[in-house]
């Protein structure tokens, strides 16, 4: 009895160097250890870092939104090659105020950003007619936030354009900001309709920047 005790106690050390005698002196049979890695967890080893769910930007601080590029992503180019560079991108459907229109959708971080073009269906070999940009990350020209107040807004740019008010909300065209078109948190039931008369100056200072559309020059073009 005193003899099997030995041999258990030791059973991990002897088993090493060989293993403990039996009774009649010969050597004990080896433990079979084939079968530890039955218990392994199979499954990979949790990291801290987390997959992405915004497309990559470039360098720090707000996207720079222009008519040529926004975000490191030149609106010239087809989007599919745009995908490539966010493949983050998903086909949604971009909402006008009269219709709908295929597009697709590039998510970063601090803005959204979507791309559309004419038809029923979304071309990935084709560029983009016309971009939309929501969120507060980004900047215009000449350093202003793309959710920035009316008053913010002429300081830079100036109050002469058009506006107009046919859908509710208030959409301007700013001479000095060709290319945009700045939709606010203002309607026709505050400053009355911009078509009858078109004087920006009725806008209140307080309104805020919610939505920018930036249209290439195919949206020009013909079908």
């Amino acid at each position: 009895m005193k003899h099997n005790l030995w041999c258990v106690a030791l059973a991990v050390t002897l088993t090493v160097f060989g293993g403990c005698a039996s009774k009649d002196g010969g050597p004990a049979r080896m433990t079979d250890t084939s079968r530890l890695t039955d218990v392994v967890d199979p499954r990979p080893v949790a990291t801290t870092s987390r997959a992405r769910s915004s497309c990559q930007q470039p360098g720090y601080g707000p996207l720079q939104v222009s008519t040529d590029a926004i975000g490191g992503l030149p609106l010239d180019e087809p989007l599919g090659q745009l995908k490539v560079r966010c493949p983050l991108a998903t086909p949604t459907r971009f909402n006008s105020f009269e219709s709908t229109a295929p597009a697709l959708a590039f998510p970063f971080d601090s803005i959204n950003l979507i791309g559309f073009q004419h038809g029923a269906k979304l071309d990935l070999l084709k560029p983009a007619v016309g971009w939309e940009v929501t969120g507060c990350g980004g900047r215009l020209p000449r350093g202003v936030s793309t959710c920035a107040r009316w008053s913010e807004l002429i300081a830079v740019y100036g109050d002469s354009g058009t506006g107009n008010t046919e859908f509710g909300p208030a959409v301007v065209h700013l001479r000095a900001l060709p290319g945009y078109s700045l939709e606010l948190n203002v309607t026709d039931s505050v400053i009355g309709s911009l078509e009858t008369q078109s004087d920006l100056s009725r806008i209140p200072g307080n309104a805020r920047l919610v939505r920018i559309r930036i249209a290439r020059h195919v949206l020009h073009e013909v079908p």
